[in-house]
């Protein structure tokens, strides 16, 4: 073999060059060869290796670009999840919060709601019987202290603004009203006008029976005096348009109303 020969030329070369070397026997001869080949042949086996590792090492370096690139992406997107689940907790915290607070605000109108109702509930008993009358559907709504009612917040607020808006609309304007009245000699027609919530005056057509009326509880209070007949029925004509206008001496009683 070539490789062996030039390996021999060599082994001999430099043994020609040790002047002071021994005399070889062909035995030692043969081990030092055999050496010198082990050698070559460890030395091929580790250039190999080396490039075998350099190669891995280039295809490692690649994934591991390959990993730390992917490591990378799945990092932002835990990051992304992260702050979603972030936003989404404090979106929920945010809504707790406004419907926490939105129960408060229905409990502040219940309870306004139900204090209105219960002075609502003192208040119609001194209305007089024609403004009762009006009302009544609407009255008939207002629960009983303590009752349980199928109405919502709203359909009760409803219902108090409607009872005031009428009951401001009578108290701020003079009602006449044809009615009858329960007397000695039975019941009579009479007309009545009502100074708003607070006083009112009523006449026959003969003048026969006249009288005054106050708020009171339940039913309100009505005292005769005839002595006014003269002076009502004139009002009642100025107010018909039926007289000229002229000053009507009348007596006037303030009755104070329940809050």
């Amino acid at each position: 073999m070539v490789k062996k020969s030039i390996v021999y030329a060599a082994v001999v070369t430099c043994l020609c060059a040790t002047t002071v070397s021994p005399p070889l026997t062909a035995a030692s001869l043969d081990e030092s060869f055999n050496t010198l080949e082990q050698w070559v042949e460890t030395e091929r086996i580790i250039s190999r290796e080396r490039a075998d590792w350099e190669s891995e090492h280039a295809t490692i370096q690649d994934l591991i670009a390959i990993y730390e690139e992917e490591l990378a992406l799945l990092e932002g997107r835990i990051e992304r999840a992260e702050a979603a689940v972030s936003a989404t907790d404090r979106e929920r915290g945010d809504l707790l919060d406004v419907q926490e607070e939105l129960r408060e605000i229905q409990q502040t109108i219940r309870t306004r709601v139900e204090n209105e109702e219960a002075r609502l509930r003192r208040l119609v008993e001194f209305f007089p019987r024609p403004l009762r009358q009006e009302l009544q559907p609407l009255i008939n709504r207002i629960p009983r202290e303590g009752e349980e009612t199928r109405l919502s917040l709203s359909q009760r607020m409803q219902n108090i603004v409607g009872i005031l808006g009428q009951a401001d609309s009578f108290n701020n304007a003079v009602t006449p009203v044809s009615e009858t009245r329960e007397f000695e000699n039975g019941t009579i027609a009479v007309d009545t006008l009502y100074f708003g919530l607070g006083i009112a005056y009523y006449v026959d057509g003969s003048g026969d029976h006249a009288g005054v009326g106050y708020p009171a509880r339940g039913a309100w209070r009505w005292e005769p005096n005839q002595e006014l007949a003269h002076s009502i029925s004139r009002l009642v004509r100025i107010y018909r348009k039926s007289d000229h206008a002229t000053y009507v001496s009348l007596p006037a009683e303030l009755t104070e109303l329940p809050d």
